[in-house]
């Protein structure tokens, strides 16, 4: 009786030690499912993607065989939107008098979590024949740029703004903000700012690609028009405009 019940407790553990072993490994094989399907939507290319991008994308796929750091990528930033990349270059333009001899191409790819409705971040790339610069810019760095409305040639925290609403309404259509920074206002100097207001801008105008500038990144030509609802309260929405 003993040495049955002993060969049961046995028959019993060693069922249960493989269970366990199967549910491990369904378990990783689940995990590798899931980062599999990170990176093959992280790396789907939309049709008539443009030849910059499509450079931009080969370094990135490039890097990620290496090191693999685009599932943890994912988690924390989003995925990138391809098909809404601005690409750019500065050949040939004149800007604030000076003529431009940069023969890079800038591309800007903005990212966004899965479940967001708002850019959080852009993926700045300068393309030139001799070196290539990958730079992430994010929504909430806006100040560390500065307020400066006087600035012209410079990064400021407007020009930040602008880049965001831009991807905003390209990529989700969103043509309102809600201005929870009012610093970012100092551009328009005929505002009599109130402290208790709430502030929105509407792009009057689409957004427009292909715009040059002597400094990286960029000038933006979109109208705002500038509203004052009143004494609202609590301001709500995404840094730093909406």
């Amino acid at each position: 009786m003993l040495q049955s019940l002993k060969g049961k407790v046995f028959l019993f553990l060693l069922l249960l030690t493989a269970s366990i072993a199967i549910f491990i490994a369904c378990r990783r094989n689940l995990d590798r499912s899931f980062e599999q399907n990170y990176e093959t939507r992280f790396f789907s290319l939309p049709a008539n993607t443009k030849p910059e991008v499509k450079a931009v994308f080969s370094i990135i796929f490039r890097q990620n065989q290496q090191s693999h750091f685009v599932n943890s990528f994912v988690k924390r930033i989003g995925y990138p939107y391809w098909g809404k990349a601005w690409v750019f270059n500065n050949k040939g333009s004149n800007t604030a008098g000076r003529s431009q001899t940069d023969s890079a191409n800038y591309v800007y790819i903005p990212f966004a979590r899965e479940n967001d409705s708002f850019v959080n971040s852009a993926l700045i790339v300068k393309l030139a024949p001799a070196d290539t610069v990958l730079r992430m810019l994010y929504n909430n760095q806006y100040a560390s740029f500065g307020f400066d409305s006087t600035v012209t040639e410079e990064w400021t925290a407007r020009v930040v703004f602008h880049i965001f609403t831009f991807f905003d309404n390209e990529v989700f259509g969103h043509n309102e903000f809600i201005i929870k920074d009012k610093r970012i206002l100092n551009a328009y100097p005929s505002l009599d700012i109130q402290p208790n207001h709430r502030y929105r801008v509407r792009i009057t105008t689409a957004p427009s690609t292909g715009r040059t500038a002597s400094y990286y990144p960029l000038t933006f030509t979109t109208c705002y028009e500038v509203g004052d609802d009143g004494d609202e309260g609590q301001l709500v929405g995404v840094e730093p405009g909406g």
